[in-house]
């Protein structure tokens, strides 16, 4: 796919791959800085998983004690499947960023709305969404369970903003999948 783009400077949505451009996209963008399209593609989606364990632990920060949230972030960067998941240059290293953004956004979203706390959240709802289909259902379900169970104020915005994000996830399949 990077390499689609890189000949044709366009996305090709004519597969699943293309229908989640957004790996693809940074690594295009990466290479328009001189580093080599196949080096970006090794060696730079790793690093996205690590700065959403960041966000984890700032998300957690609201609830647990600081060794308790530090425990759980190390719990995270060591689970098998995350080392998995996010050694490799795929769709999956953005969902394990953009997930825990996502959370901490949506949490700071809904403790105190703002312009800008709204419109990164639905920058990166975004993102996601053409990032990866999984992890977009996995985030909505997370937001859906977190808004019943933990949010108590502020819990009709709260789904609404769930079905925002919802009907814009079904929206691009939509586009991109038929």
């Amino acid at each position: 796919q990077v390499k689609y783009i890189l000949e044709n400077k366009t996305i090709n949505f004519n597969n699943h791959y293309g229908a989640f451009p957004i790996l693809h996209i940074i690594i295009f963008l990466i290479s328009l800085v001189g580093i080599s399209p196949l080096k970006a593609f090794l060696f730079f989606p790793q690093i996205f998983p690590i700065i959403g364990i960041l966000f984890f632990y700032l998300f957690l920060r609201k609830y647990f004690e600081e060794k308790q949230c530090l425990f759980a972030s190390f719990l995270i960067a060591v689970f098998s499947m995350h080392i998995y998941w996010s050694s490799q240059p795929v769709r999956e290293a953005l969902g394990l960023f953009f997930f825990p953004l996502i959370i901490y956004l949506f949490d700071k979203e809904i403790e105190k709305s703002s312009l800008l706390k709204k419109t990164l959240l639905f920058l990166s709802f975004l993102l996601l969404i053409m990032s990866h289909n999984w992890s977009t259902l996995m985030t909505l379900f997370f937001l859906f369970f977190y808004s019943i169970f933990f949010i108590k104020e502020k819990r009709v915005y709260a789904l609404f903003l769930i079905g925002v994000f919802t009907a814009l996830t079904l929206l691009y399949w939509k586009i991109v999948f038929d």
